[in-house]
């Protein structure tokens, strides 16, 4: 079975990911709120780029894929709201 390349998205998708955590370092909610935003933009992504541009980004259906990447990204954004720090 061969793996999906992992495509621009892909990265775009780590480069957030790993800047988030890095603001996580610093202050972490502005860091969460950054990783939400990071799911954000991969829901988008999936939603209107093609599937060659999503590359490993793309694991189910595109519907499927758009809903639970907005379903992680609404949890992050109330997780990192009601977290008392």
């Amino acid at each position: 079975m061969r793996r999906p390349p992992l495509g621009p998205a892909w990265w775009v998708l780590v480069a957030g990911a790993l800047v988030a955590l890095f603001a996580m370092v610093l202050d972490v909610r502005t860091g969460g709120y950054l990783l939400a935003a990071t799911t954000g933009l991969g829901a988008l992504m999936r939603a209107v780029a093609p599937d060659r541009f999503a590359g490993a980004v793309a694991v189910r259906r595109r519907g499927t894929d758009v809903v639970l990447y907005g379903l992680v990204t609404i949890a992050l954004i109330v997780v990192f709201t009601l977290v008392k720090l």
